[in-house]
C-alpha cells in the first residue's frame, strides 16, 4: 500500500509543478527546484544542468507520474 501511496504523491508532485509543453506518454522527464519554491519540470538531463533535481519522472499510459530514479 505504501507504494501506491508514493506513486501518488509523485504524480501529484509532478502536475502541480510548472511546465510549458505537453508531456508525451512513455517519456521521460526531469523535475527542478525553481526560483520562489516553484517546482518546474524540463526536458534537460541534470546531467546537462546545474539545478537542484528532484526525480526522473515517466508519464505512462494512465496520465499518472512514474518515478524513474
Amino acid at each position: 500500500l505504501g507504494d501506491v501511496y508514493k506513486r501518488q504523491a509523485d504524480t501529484q508532485q509532478v502536475y502541480s509543478a510548472k511546465f510549458k509543453f505537453e508531456p508525451i506518454v512513455g517519456e521521460s522527464y526531469h523535475l527542478y527546484v525553481g526560483e520562489k519554491g516553484e517546482n518546474f519540470l524540463s526536458l534537460i538531463a541534470p546531467s546537462n544542468w546545474n539545478k537542484e533535481h528532484l526525480g526522473t519522472f515517466r508519464l505512462n499510459g494512465e496520465y499518472k507520474w512514474e518515478r524513474e530514479d
